[in-house]
C-alpha cells in the first residue's frame, strides 16, 4: 500500500504485541479482537495469538512509511483501544517493525546490524527503543561487516527472514507519538545507511559513519522537522538537539564539540 505519487518505496509492515487490560478480562479476547479488526479497511491488518503475551498481535500488512503516517492507524489511534489493550505496561511486549529487503543490497543490511548493535551506540539504541538497560544485554556488540549475519531470529535485527530486515528492538506501546517515533526512527535511519558510500575496506570510514552522532548529523540536515515530528520532539526533550548543536562535523566523519559538552551517551 502507497500513496500515488510514490514510486518503489520502502514499505513496513508492523506488528504490535498486546495484553488484555485486567478489568476487561470478562471481555474475551475475540471480542477486543473484533473491536480492533473494525477499526481497519479489510486485509490492513491480522490478528496473531502469541503464547508469550497476554493477548495478542496486531500484524499490518505492507505499507510506505507515508502511507502509515497518514492514512493506515487513523482510526485506530482515534478510537478507545487503549481501554481494552495494553502493551507498554506489560513486560512482554514489543513491536517489530519489518522493512521489505528488496530495497537493501547485503551490504546496506551489514550496516543496519552494526548500527544498532554497536557498543558505542548502544544507550541511544536503548532509549530510542524506550528498553530497560537490562534489555540492552540482547544486543551482539562483536557485530561487523564480514559477520553479521545470524540465524537466531530474536537478535535486535533479524535477517532470517525471505522478505524482510526485521527491527525487533522496540518496546510495546499504543501511544500514538511514541509508535510513529519507532517507524520515524527505523525509516530515517534506513535513508541513512543508504545514503552512505560502500566503502567496505576503509575501516575508518566504517567505524565513524556508523556512530550515532552521524546520523544526527544525517537527519538534522536533510529532513524538515515536520517530516519526523515525533522523532524530533523525542530527541529534543531528550537533550540530543542540544547535544547535536554543540557538534562541529569535519568530512561529516570526524566530529568535535563547539565546548565543553559531555556524551549523552558516554
Amino acid at each position: 500500500m502507497k500513496i500515488d505519487y510514490e514510486e518503489n518505496p520502502i514499505t513496513y509492515g508492523i506488528e504490535i504485541e498486546t495484553d488484555i487490560r485486567k478489568h476487561e478480562e470478562n471481555l474475551s479476547a475475540t471480542a477486543i479482537g473484533q473491536k480492533v479488526l473494525e477499526l481497519f479497511n479489510n486485509n490492513e491488518i491480522i490478528l496473531m495469538e502469541d503464547g508469550s503475551i497476554g493477548g495478542f498481535e496486531i500484524v499490518s500488512t505492507n505499507a510506505s512509511f507515508n502511507y502509515h503516517k497518514q492514512y493506515f492507524w487513523n482510526r485506530f489511534f482515534d478510537s478507545n483501544i487503549r481501554e481494552y489493550l495494553k502493551s507498554y505496561h506489560s513486560k512482554s511486549c514489543g513491536i517489530h517493525i519489518h522493512c521489505s529487503k528488496k530495497h537493501f543490497t547485503e551490504q546496506e543490511q551489514a550496516k543496519i546490524v552494526c548500527f544498532v548493535n554497536s557498543e558505542y551506540n548502544n544507550n541511544f539504541i536503548v532509549q530510542i527503543a524506550s528498553r530497560s538497560t537490562v534489555y540492552s544485554s540482547s544486543y551482539k556488540k562483536d557485530k561487523t561487516l564480514d559477520n553479521y549475519y545470524s540465524d537466531n531470529r530474536f537478535e535486535p535485527i533479524n535477517l532470517t527472514n525471505p522478505n524482510t530486515v526485521e527491527y525487533r528492538i522496540f518496546k510495546g506501546n499504543l501511544k500514538e507519538n511514541s509508535f510513529f517515533r519507532y517507524l520515524e526512527f527505523v525509516d530515517s535511519l534506513n535513508l541513512y545507511i543508504k545514503s552512505l558510500s560502500d566503502k567496505k575496506n576503509n575501516v575508518q570510514y566504517y567505524v565513524s559513519s556508523l556512530k550515532y552522532e552521524n546520523y544526527l548529523n544525517f537527519l538534522y540536515s536533510n529532513f524538515e522537522k515536520k517530516h519526523y515530528s515525533n522523532l524530533f520532539s523525542w530527541l529534543k526533550i531528550k537533550g540530543y538537539e542540544e547535544y547535536h548543536n554543540k557538534i562541529v562535523f569535519i568530512n561529516n566523519n570526524k566530529f568535535s564539540f563547539r565546548r565543553r559538552f559531555k556524551s549523552l551517551c558516554a
